[in-house]
């Protein structure tokens, strides 16, 4: 099944998909839609920022960990 980006917000809205597996597939779809920026943005929420880098204010002020 060929993934698009509707296929990926349907799968979004229907809850049953894991936000693991729906990150994975929405870095297969940028890299298929040549889309460099938003794949590198998506590996680096995937994997964490490295220390020093400039973290995004919606990742700032959160204390703890899961």
């Amino acid at each position: 099944m060929q993934l698009d980006l509707t296929t990926l917000r349907r799968r979004a809205d229907n809850g049953d998909w894991e936000l693991s597996g729906l990150l994975e597939q929405a870095l297969m779809l940028a890299w298929e839609l040549d889309q460099p920026n938003i794949a590198g943005w998506l590996l680096t929420e995937r994997d964490g920022y490295a220390a020093g880098a400039q973290v995004p204010g919606y990742r700032t002020g959160i204390c703890g960990t899961l």
